[in-house]
Protein backbone atom coordinates (compact mmCIF):
# COMPACT_ATOMS: atom_id res chain seq x y z
CA UNK A 1 0.00 0.00 0.00
CA UNK A 2 1.36 3.45 -0.84
CA UNK A 3 2.66 5.55 2.04
CA UNK A 4 0.57 8.57 3.00
CA UNK A 5 2.45 11.87 3.05
CA UNK A 6 0.87 14.94 4.65
CA UNK A 7 -0.14 17.34 1.89
CA UNK A 8 -2.23 20.49 2.22
CA UNK A 9 -4.07 22.64 -0.28
CA UNK A 10 -5.56 26.05 0.33
CA UNK A 11 -7.32 26.72 3.61
CA UNK A 12 -11.06 27.30 3.42
CA UNK A 13 -12.56 30.65 2.52
CA UNK A 14 -15.53 32.39 4.11
CA UNK A 15 -18.27 30.77 2.03
CA UNK A 16 -16.98 27.31 2.99
CA UNK A 17 -17.70 27.83 6.69
CA UNK A 18 -21.16 26.22 6.42
CA UNK A 19 -21.02 22.47 5.98
CA UNK A 20 -23.12 19.33 6.30
CA UNK A 21 -22.34 15.96 7.85
CA UNK A 22 -21.39 14.74 4.35
CA UNK A 23 -18.10 16.67 4.68
CA UNK A 24 -17.25 14.90 7.93
CA UNK A 25 -18.25 11.56 6.41
CA UNK A 26 -15.91 12.05 3.44
CA UNK A 27 -12.95 13.17 5.58
CA UNK A 28 -13.50 10.27 7.97
CA UNK A 29 -12.94 7.89 5.05
CA UNK A 30 -9.98 9.69 3.45
CA UNK A 31 -8.66 13.26 3.47
CA UNK A 32 -8.17 13.15 -0.30
CA UNK A 33 -11.77 12.06 -0.80
CA UNK A 34 -12.95 14.90 1.42
CA UNK A 35 -10.79 17.50 -0.35
CA UNK A 36 -11.67 16.36 -3.87
CA UNK A 37 -15.39 16.11 -3.10
CA UNK A 38 -15.98 19.13 -0.90
CA UNK A 39 -13.18 21.56 -1.67
CA UNK A 40 -12.66 20.97 -5.39
CA UNK A 41 -16.26 19.77 -5.83
CA UNK A 42 -15.26 16.89 -8.06
CA UNK A 43 -18.16 14.47 -8.40
CA UNK A 44 -18.18 11.14 -10.19
CA UNK A 45 -20.77 10.88 -12.96
CA UNK A 46 -24.09 9.90 -11.46
CA UNK A 47 -26.12 7.19 -13.17
CA UNK A 48 -29.62 8.12 -14.20
CA UNK A 49 -31.66 5.10 -13.19
CA UNK A 50 -35.15 4.54 -14.49
CA UNK A 51 -37.69 4.65 -11.70
CA UNK A 52 -36.86 4.92 -8.01
CA UNK A 53 -33.65 4.24 -6.11
CA UNK A 54 -33.30 3.04 -2.51
CA UNK A 55 -32.85 6.58 -1.20
CA UNK A 56 -36.20 7.59 -2.71
CA UNK A 57 -37.96 4.74 -0.95
CA UNK A 58 -36.37 5.77 2.34
CA UNK A 59 -37.47 9.38 1.86
CA UNK A 60 -41.05 8.34 1.11
CA UNK A 61 -41.27 6.01 4.11
CA UNK A 62 -39.88 8.61 6.47
CA UNK A 63 -42.30 11.24 5.19
CA UNK A 64 -45.24 8.91 5.80
CA UNK A 65 -43.97 8.02 9.29
CA UNK A 66 -43.57 11.68 10.21
CA UNK A 67 -47.33 12.08 9.69
CA UNK A 68 -48.76 8.82 11.07
CA UNK A 69 -46.36 7.51 13.72
CA UNK A 70 -47.10 9.21 17.04
CA UNK A 71 -44.32 7.64 19.09
CA UNK A 72 -45.79 8.42 22.53
CA UNK A 73 -49.04 6.64 21.63
CA UNK A 74 -49.59 2.98 22.52
CA UNK A 75 -52.17 2.61 19.77
CA UNK A 76 -51.53 1.56 16.21
CA UNK A 77 -52.53 4.17 13.62
CA UNK A 78 -55.56 3.13 11.63
CA UNK A 79 -54.67 1.26 8.45
CA UNK A 80 -56.90 3.59 6.43
CA UNK A 81 -54.97 6.60 7.78
CA UNK A 82 -51.69 5.01 6.70
CA UNK A 83 -53.06 4.22 3.23
CA UNK A 84 -54.40 7.76 2.80
CA UNK A 85 -51.04 9.29 3.82
CA UNK A 86 -49.14 6.96 1.48
CA UNK A 87 -51.34 7.99 -1.44
CA UNK A 88 -50.88 11.68 -0.67
CA UNK A 89 -47.11 11.28 -0.37
CA UNK A 90 -46.77 9.34 -3.63
CA UNK A 91 -48.93 11.83 -5.53
CA UNK A 92 -47.02 14.92 -4.44
CA UNK A 93 -43.45 13.64 -4.32
CA UNK A 94 -41.21 14.59 -7.24
CA UNK A 95 -39.50 11.20 -7.48
CA UNK A 96 -42.87 9.61 -8.31
CA UNK A 97 -44.00 12.02 -11.01
CA UNK A 98 -43.11 9.78 -13.97
CA UNK A 99 -44.44 6.51 -12.53
CA UNK A 100 -47.29 4.76 -14.25
CA UNK A 101 -50.54 4.11 -12.38
CA UNK A 102 -49.54 0.48 -11.97
CA UNK A 103 -46.15 1.42 -10.57
CA UNK A 104 -47.77 3.82 -8.11
CA UNK A 105 -50.10 1.06 -6.91
CA UNK A 106 -47.18 -1.33 -6.41
CA UNK A 107 -45.13 1.33 -4.67
CA UNK A 108 -48.04 2.31 -2.43
CA UNK A 109 -48.57 -1.30 -1.36
CA UNK A 110 -44.87 -1.62 -0.48
CA UNK A 111 -44.88 1.62 1.52
CA UNK A 112 -48.05 0.63 3.38
CA UNK A 113 -46.58 -2.75 4.30
CA UNK A 114 -43.25 -1.29 5.44
CA UNK A 115 -44.86 1.46 7.53
CA UNK A 116 -47.37 -0.93 9.12
CA UNK A 117 -44.61 -3.41 10.00
CA UNK A 118 -42.57 -0.64 11.59
CA UNK A 119 -45.33 0.94 13.66
CA UNK A 120 -46.41 -2.52 14.86
CA UNK A 121 -42.86 -3.16 16.02
CA UNK A 122 -42.49 0.33 17.49
CA UNK A 123 -45.66 0.09 19.60
CA UNK A 124 -44.37 -3.13 21.19
CA UNK A 125 -40.81 -1.84 21.61
CA UNK A 126 -41.95 1.36 23.35
CA UNK A 127 -44.34 -0.18 25.85
CA UNK A 128 -42.07 0.69 28.79
CA UNK A 129 -40.55 3.80 27.25
CA UNK A 130 -40.48 6.96 29.38
CA UNK A 131 -40.30 9.74 26.77
CA UNK A 132 -42.63 12.69 27.20
CA UNK A 133 -42.90 13.70 23.54
CA UNK A 134 -41.13 13.45 20.18
CA UNK A 135 -40.57 15.53 17.08
CA UNK A 136 -40.01 14.52 13.47
CA UNK A 137 -37.85 16.49 11.02
CA UNK A 138 -35.95 18.60 13.53
CA UNK A 139 -33.75 21.24 11.83
CA UNK A 140 -30.70 22.56 13.67
CA UNK A 141 -28.14 25.25 12.85
CA UNK A 142 -25.20 24.76 15.18
CA UNK A 143 -21.69 26.16 15.36
CA UNK A 144 -19.18 23.40 16.12
CA UNK A 145 -15.41 23.85 16.10
CA UNK A 146 -15.76 27.16 14.28
CA UNK A 147 -17.94 25.74 11.51
CA UNK A 148 -21.65 26.20 10.91
CA UNK A 149 -23.49 22.89 10.64
CA UNK A 150 -26.97 22.67 9.17
CA UNK A 151 -28.56 19.32 10.00
CA UNK A 152 -32.00 17.73 9.83
CA UNK A 153 -32.77 15.01 12.37
CA UNK A 154 -35.35 12.40 11.37
CA UNK A 155 -36.74 12.05 14.89
CA UNK A 156 -35.92 13.26 18.38
CA UNK A 157 -37.48 11.62 21.44
CA UNK A 158 -37.49 13.84 24.54
CA UNK A 159 -37.39 12.63 28.14
CA UNK A 160 -38.94 14.51 31.08
CA UNK A 161 -35.50 15.59 32.34
CA UNK A 162 -34.78 17.39 29.04
CA UNK A 163 -32.40 14.76 27.64
CA UNK A 164 -33.13 13.26 24.25
CA UNK A 165 -32.68 10.23 22.02
CA UNK A 166 -31.88 10.84 18.33
CA UNK A 167 -33.32 8.42 15.77
CA UNK A 168 -32.39 8.11 12.10
CA UNK A 169 -34.62 5.98 9.86
CA UNK A 170 -32.90 3.53 7.51
CA UNK A 171 -34.37 1.12 4.99
CA UNK A 172 -31.03 -0.68 4.52
CA UNK A 173 -28.79 -2.63 6.86
CA UNK A 174 -26.95 -0.65 9.54
CA UNK A 175 -23.70 -0.95 11.50
CA UNK A 176 -23.55 0.87 14.82
CA UNK A 177 -20.05 -0.43 15.67
CA UNK A 178 -18.62 1.85 12.94
CA UNK A 179 -19.28 4.79 15.30
CA UNK A 180 -16.69 3.42 17.72
CA UNK A 181 -13.85 3.55 15.20
CA UNK A 182 -11.39 6.42 15.22
CA UNK A 183 -12.39 8.39 13.29
CA UNK A 184 -16.03 7.26 13.52
CA UNK A 185 -17.42 5.97 10.25
CA UNK A 186 -20.86 7.00 8.96
CA UNK A 187 -20.68 9.79 11.55
CA UNK A 188 -23.98 11.50 10.75
CA UNK A 189 -25.61 10.58 14.06
CA UNK A 190 -22.40 11.30 15.96
CA UNK A 191 -22.46 14.88 14.64
CA UNK A 192 -26.15 15.10 15.51
CA UNK A 193 -25.33 14.13 19.09
CA UNK A 194 -22.68 16.84 19.29
CA UNK A 195 -25.25 19.35 18.00
CA UNK A 196 -27.67 18.31 20.77
CA UNK A 197 -25.68 18.51 24.04
CA UNK A 198 -28.38 16.70 26.07
CA UNK A 199 -28.36 13.63 23.83
CA UNK A 200 -28.35 10.39 25.81
CA UNK A 201 -28.73 7.89 22.96
CA UNK A 202 -28.35 7.69 19.19
CA UNK A 203 -29.79 4.91 17.08
CA UNK A 204 -30.81 3.80 13.64
CA UNK A 205 -34.40 2.73 13.20
CA UNK A 206 -33.99 0.02 10.60
CA UNK A 207 -36.99 -0.86 8.47
CA UNK A 208 -35.05 -3.55 6.62
CA UNK A 209 -37.15 -6.75 6.72
CA UNK A 210 -34.15 -8.80 7.89
CA UNK A 211 -33.16 -6.34 10.62
CA UNK A 212 -36.32 -4.60 11.80
CA UNK A 213 -35.68 -2.57 14.94
CA UNK A 214 -33.35 -0.13 16.63
CA UNK A 215 -29.56 -0.29 16.55
CA UNK A 216 -27.46 2.18 18.48
CA UNK A 217 -25.78 3.17 21.73
CA UNK A 218 -26.99 5.01 24.78
CA UNK A 219 -25.96 6.15 28.23
CA UNK A 220 -28.02 3.43 29.93
CA UNK A 221 -30.47 0.63 29.32
CA UNK A 222 -32.92 1.87 26.72
CA UNK A 223 -34.99 0.34 23.95
CA UNK A 224 -34.15 -3.12 22.64
CA UNK A 225 -31.27 -2.75 20.19
CA UNK A 226 -29.82 0.37 21.87
CA UNK A 227 -26.80 -0.96 23.70
CA UNK A 228 -25.60 0.74 26.90
CA UNK A 229 -22.20 2.27 26.17
CA UNK A 230 -21.12 1.09 29.62
CA UNK A 231 -20.90 -2.45 28.18
CA UNK A 232 -18.10 -1.38 25.84
CA UNK A 233 -14.57 -2.13 27.08
CA UNK A 234 -12.04 0.65 26.45
CA UNK A 235 -8.89 -1.13 27.67
CA UNK A 236 -6.68 -3.24 25.41
CA UNK A 237 -7.31 -7.02 25.30
CA UNK A 238 -3.96 -7.80 27.02
CA UNK A 239 -4.73 -5.46 29.94
CA UNK A 240 -5.50 -7.28 33.18
CA UNK A 241 -7.94 -4.65 34.50
CA UNK A 242 -10.90 -3.98 32.26
CA UNK A 243 -11.87 -0.33 31.81
CA UNK A 244 -15.46 0.17 30.71
CA UNK A 245 -16.76 3.08 28.70
CA UNK A 246 -19.35 5.64 29.79
CA UNK A 247 -21.43 8.21 27.92
CA UNK A 248 -19.45 11.37 28.84
CA UNK A 249 -16.22 9.59 27.83
CA UNK A 250 -17.69 8.45 24.52
CA UNK A 251 -19.06 11.92 23.75
CA UNK A 252 -15.60 13.37 24.50
CA UNK A 253 -13.98 10.83 22.15
CA UNK A 254 -16.45 11.72 19.39
CA UNK A 255 -15.92 15.41 19.98
CA UNK A 256 -12.15 14.99 19.69
CA UNK A 257 -12.43 12.93 16.49
CA UNK A 258 -14.90 15.25 14.76
CA UNK A 259 -12.90 18.33 15.81
CA UNK A 260 -9.82 16.79 14.21
CA UNK A 261 -11.69 16.09 10.96
CA UNK A 262 -13.06 19.64 10.89
CA UNK A 263 -9.52 20.97 11.40
CA UNK A 264 -8.29 18.91 8.43
CA UNK A 265 -11.12 20.28 6.30
CA UNK A 266 -10.37 23.85 7.40
CA UNK A 267 -6.62 23.51 6.78
CA UNK A 268 -7.02 21.92 3.35
CA UNK A 269 -5.62 18.47 4.15
CA UNK A 270 -5.61 16.42 0.96
CA UNK A 271 -3.22 13.54 1.57
CA UNK A 272 -4.44 10.06 0.82
CA UNK A 273 -5.17 7.97 3.90
CA UNK A 274 -8.12 5.64 3.13
CA UNK A 275 -9.31 4.32 6.49
CA UNK A 276 -9.71 0.75 5.25
CA UNK A 277 -7.10 0.81 2.50
CA UNK A 278 -8.16 -0.46 -0.90
CA UNK A 279 -11.62 -1.40 0.42
CA UNK A 280 -12.34 2.31 0.97
CA UNK A 281 -11.00 3.23 -2.47
CA UNK A 282 -13.15 0.59 -4.13
CA UNK A 283 -16.30 2.60 -3.34
CA UNK A 284 -14.82 6.09 -3.69
CA UNK A 285 -15.24 6.57 -7.47
CA UNK A 286 -12.64 9.34 -7.51
CA UNK A 287 -9.74 7.18 -8.71
CA UNK A 288 -9.27 9.20 -11.89
CA UNK A 289 -8.45 12.28 -9.80
CA UNK A 290 -6.71 10.51 -6.92
CA UNK A 291 -4.72 7.66 -8.55
CA UNK A 292 -3.62 6.36 -5.15
CA UNK A 293 -3.24 2.77 -6.29
CA UNK A 294 -2.17 3.50 -9.84
CA UNK A 295 1.12 1.85 -10.72
CA UNK A 296 3.68 4.10 -12.46
CA UNK A 297 4.49 3.28 -16.06
CA UNK A 298 8.13 2.25 -16.37
CA UNK A 299 9.68 2.91 -19.78
CA UNK A 300 12.46 0.59 -20.86
CA UNK A 301 15.93 2.09 -20.82
CA UNK A 302 17.21 3.01 -24.29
Amino acid sequence: MPTSVAVFGDAISGHEQRISTAVIDAYSQCFAQGFLSHRLHIRPPQPKPYGLVAADIGTLIHEVLSHVDHVTSDDLPDHAVIRDQVQKTVLRHRCCRYLTDGQRITLGAHLERSVLEWVSYRVTAHQDDTISHCQHEVCIDKTLFGMQFTVRLDRVDYFPDGSCRIIDYKTGLTNRSAWLQDPPQSPQLVVYALCQPKTRAIAFASLHPDHLGYSGYGSQSDLTGIKPITEIILSQPDTSDKVYNNWPTQMALWEKSVARLVAHYREGALHKNPVNGSATCQYCQLQSACRYYEQPVLEPAS
